[in-house]
């Protein structure tokens, strides 16, 4: 199998791991949840980006997420994004493991809502802030994952996801700094 990591550190959480820390706990639970069937391992992250520049590989997380059928996310919010939405957001959001789990009956409905519920809560919060632009909502996330592109749709959808939760952080790194 091949596998790819995705290792983002955020300035908004002092006590993230560091990228190289999430790159190891990814190997070890591929390892041990796929013994002996690693063929290939591929990293990549935003560590030489800031936090200001929402000009990240964002988008490529859409196209990893779309052929790994959701998998990719299990894992990458368990390496701490779930609980940055969470402090960003004000409240435990559901767990995405679960969300990914009641959707396999719905052919991933429940958990296309879950996400369009989380971006328009990640919409509102932005709005808070005074952050305007193109933001992330309810409706891009359905919209272009249910009729967008066969390859384009989920990966423009999850690329305004990013980016919104980019902004949003930018400006809560702002406002802590002053």
């Amino acid at each position: 199998m091949r596998f790819f990591t995705y290792g983002r550190k955020s300035v908004y959480k002092d006590n993230s791991d560091s990228i190289d820390n999430q790159f190891r706990m990814c190997r070890e639970y591929c390892e041990v949840r796929f013994p002996g069937e690693i063929d290939s391992w591929r990293q990549f992250s935003d560590e030489d980006f800031t936090g200001a520049n929402t000009n990240r590989p964002g988008f490529l997380l859409g196209f990893i997420d779309f052929f790994t059928a959701g998998l990719f996310f299990l894992v990458y919010l368990q390496l701490g994004l779930q609980d940055e939405l969470d402090e960003i957001l004000g409240r435990r959001t559901q767990r995405y493991w679960a969300a990914y789990l009641l959707g396999i009956p719905t052919l991933f409905i429940y958990t296309l809502v879950w996400m369009g519920r989380i971006a328009e809560e990640l919409k509102a919060r932005a709005l808070e802030l005074g952050i305007g632009g193109k933001l992330t909502s309810f409706r891009h996330m359905f919209d272009w994952n249910v009729f967008g592109l066969l390859l384009m749709g989920p990966a423009v959808a999850t690329e305004r996801f990013f980016d919104t939760l980019n902004k949003v952080e930018r400006e809560l790194n702002r406002r802590r700094e002053a």
